[in-house]
């Protein structure tokens, strides 16, 4: 029974058989778009909430979710030369413990940040994006009105589109190495 309180404590979240649609588009992605548009919208929150030193500023109610957990979800990508064909592959089950808990509560477009980011990684990760290859691959295979060289070149930028992510994934692993290196 805190709703009356401060901070609203939420014991569980269960998202179970959700579907996350995957789009990219030249250097980016929608999801990386979703959550460059909540961090500046928590930045410029953060900014006028400590300029504004008002009641209401102080009054902001704080969440902290002791659990959270997303099963049986799915990512979907959707392949614009397939005209609405989407191939879909499982990511595997995620869970956050004791969101907000260390901060005292934190804000829901926080926790949606953390939530998003938490997806991004498992989309992003090598397991998820060879099997986006691998559907993509028995597609192509099961497409035999397709004259060949239109599907070589498919596989050919989804290959190259593939190692792009994994080569940043790469890069944000490395500072992450450099940046506890300066610890």
């Amino acid at each position: 029974n805190t709703f009356t309180k401060d901070t609203i404590i939420i014991k569980k979240i269960d998202i179970i058989g959700s579907e996350v649609n995957y789009e990219r588009k030249n250097d980016t992605d929608n999801l990386r778009t979703i959550l460059k548009n909540i961090h500046d919208s928590i930045g410029s929150k953060e900014k006028a909430s400590s300029q504004l030193e008002s009641t209401e500023s102080k009054r902001r109610k704080k969440i902290i979710v002791k659990d959270l957990i997303i099963k049986n979800a799915k990512v979907s990508l959707s392949i614009p030369r397939f005209g609405k064909h989407k191939i879909s592959v499982n990511i595997p089950e995620l869970h956050l413990k004791n969101i907000g808990k260390k901060e005292g509560g934190v804000t829901p477009q926080w926790i949606a940040k953390a939530l998003i980011s938490l997806i991004y990684s498992q989309i992003k990760s090598p397991a998820v994006m060879n099997n986006l290859k691998n559907r993509l691959n028995d597609l192509s295979v099961g497409l035999k009105n397709v004259p060949e060289k239109t599907v070589k070149k498919i596989q050919e930028e989804t290959n190259e589109k593939i190692k792009y992510i994994l080569k940043e994934k790469s890069k944000k692993i490395k500072e992450a190495i450099n940046r506890l290196k300066g610890l």
